[in-house]
């Protein structure tokens, strides 16, 4: 939903999703690699086509405006992106 709050098995919340803003999921990666679902939540499509300058601004679009937070640098995206390359 263009709120960001989802459609229930369908799409994910991105909106208050406590995953993924308080840390505990590395939003990059997310982007870039995607996230199984489960019972109560839809799968996250992988976009690993997308640029490091596209997933930045992907990031900050949704951190300005589903939460309300600071720009994060594009070198720290970059960092976060490589951090889950070398979990592989």
């Amino acid at each position: 939903m263009a709120d960001g709050t989802g459609l229930k098995k369908i799409y994910p919340s991105l909106k208050n999703n406590s995953k993924v803003w308080n840390g505990s999921l590395n939003l990059p990666c997310l982007i870039r690699e995607g996230h199984k679902g489960n019972i109560l939540s839809a799968d996250m499509p992988a976009f690993a086509k997308l640029t490091v300058a596209e997933i930045s601004n992907i990031v900050n679009f949704l951190h300005h405006s589903m939460n309300d937070q600071k720009t994060v640098s594009f070198s720290a995206i970059k960092s976060q992106l490589n951090e889950c390359e070398q979990r592989k």
